[in-house]
């Protein structure tokens, strides 16, 4: 063999020598310490946003079809119960879900009775608009699963927000909230709310609010007076939003169409919950 050819061989032995060298069989990059921390870290880290199809019973014996995303963490978080607009579902806020998540609070959406994969209610759709004994109760099913979360949600850091009818519960709920010791509800949002509804559903005359936003298109009647009506006979914290350029857009169209609806809305209940 000539001297070039036995140089040669040599620096190949040498070559593979020193790549077998310090290998762990772990992959390229493979770090065994950094792998280690990971795996320590994992026993002291909070659980991080999960999100689940849940089903709830309603006083009156419906099933209703949910949406829960848990925003993790420990004890003691906010959390909001979704309404949606009528003929519609939980999907609604499918926008939202994201908003919510980024800024920790928990997120409840439920389907209304002969809605989305409900229940169907012992009465026609349009009842559900006035009935005082019908939508009521699948509000307070919402409530009672939030409040049941209390590893994750603290009672008093719950709030709902709605859309069109509801809009109309969620301000319902913040009436009963002020009138009923049990009904744990901070704050609320309500988007293209009606005045007349509101009062049918409540059963009652006069409305007692405590903290409300309530928004609607500036061109979008009688929502937008009866915003202002409602901002009113609010307790503070108490504000009314009416969003110009929306030709008129109601509940969800207003939600989908309006960028600082959805922010503002969002950020509502971070400043207040």
């Amino acid at each position: 063999m000539s001297p070039v050819s036995l140089s040669r061989l040599l620096l190949c032995l040498l070559l593979l020598l020193c790549c077998g060298c310090g290998s762990t069989g772990g992959g390229l990059g493979a770090d065994d310490d950094d792998d280690s921390a990971a795996t320590g870290d994992d026993d002291d880290a909070s659980p991080g946003p999960t999100v689940e199809q849940v089903t709830l019973s309603t006083a009156d014996g419906l099933s209703l079809a949910a949406r829960w995303q848990s925003a993790g963490g420990p004890g003691g978080g906010a959390a909001v119960l979704l309404l949606h607009q009528f003929g519609r579902d939980r999907n609604d806020f499918y926008q939202l879900f994201p908003i919510f998540e980024r800024e920790g609070i928990s997120t409840l959406a439920i389907d209304f009775r002969s809605h989305g994969g409900s229940a169907a209610a012992s009465v026609s759709s349009e009842q559900l608009l006035t009935d005082p004994n019908q939508l009521i109760h699948d509000v307070r099913a919402g409530l009672d699963f939030l409040e049941a979360q209390d590893s994750i949600v603290a009672d008093n850091r719950i709030g709902i927000m709605g859309l069109s009818v509801g809009a109309n519960m969620a301000v319902v709920a913040n009436h009963m909230a002020n009138g009923e010791q049990d009904w744990a509800v901070r704050t609320t949002v309500a988007v293209s709310p009606r005045l007349d509804s509101i009062l049918a559903l409540a059963d009652t005359a006069d409305l007692d609010l405590a903290s409300g936003l309530y928004v609607a298109a500036d061109d979008e009647q009688p929502q937008a007076t009866d915003c202002q009506t409602l901002e009113g006979v609010t307790g503070a914290p108490a504000n009314s939003q009416l969003v110009s350029q929306t030709n008129g857009a109601h509940g969800l169209e207003l939600l989908e169409r309006s960028y600082d609806v959805r922010e503002g809305t969002v950020r509502w209940f971070v400043d207040w919950l």
